[in-house]
């Protein structure tokens, strides 16, 4: 239990709020200056002009994130059809003495596959195509992996595991499309 949530935290701290002395200094994570290495530390920035305010008040470029995550719902559910179907399909006809579940791994697979590159594409042209589809189909897979490694410990992340999916690919293209 504890690994599993070490896990889950080390996967969802990327994406909390920012302290304000971490926002200014244009650091990811609140990290302390005297913890770093010298040759890590940041050189502290000037503050911006008065015209320079503007721009940085203004949000982050792209679709709003309730659009990238319908993009991601559908594309997944579209993915997970399109690869359930093609898996079974390349699983080839089922034995005539099956009296239980009759597909092969093609269809498990096909549907998982399906799905990581379903929410990925989805969330990338929800975005208008501003961000990286690879490093959002990884981000997705990678949620995936990681989620079925907790999952064998802790099963009840198996029912979170497509939003960490949405999630890893909105953050990965909205990173990705600056």
């Amino acid at each position: 239990m504890r690994l599993s949530l070490l896990c889950l935290l080390v996967v969802f701290a990327p994406l909390g709020p920012r302290p304000a002395h971490a926002q200014s200094a244009g650091l990811p994570y609140a990290v302390p200056e005297t913890a770093l290495p010298p040759i890590l530390r940041v050189e502290a920035r000037q503050p911006a002009a008065a015209g320079h305010a503007l721009q940085l008040a203004q949000p982050e470029e792209g679709r709003p994130a309730l659009w990238l995550v319908a993009g991601g719902v559908a594309g997944g559910g579209v993915g997970m059809i399109a690869g359930m179907f093609i898996g079974g399909v390349l699983d080839g006809p089922a034995d005539e003495d099956c009296i239980d579940f009759c597909f092969g791994p093609g269809l498990i697979l096909g549907t998982l596959v399906g799905e990581t590159a379903g929410i990925a594409l989805g969330v990338h042209l929800a975005n208008g195509r501003r961000g990286s589809l690879p490093i959002g189909m990884l981000a997705s897979a990678g949620m995936l992996v990681l989620g079925g490694l907790i999952a064998l410990e802790a099963p009840e992340v198996i029912l979170v595991l497509p939003a960490a999916q949405i999630i890893g690919a909105i953050r990965a293209e909205r990173i990705t499309g600056r």
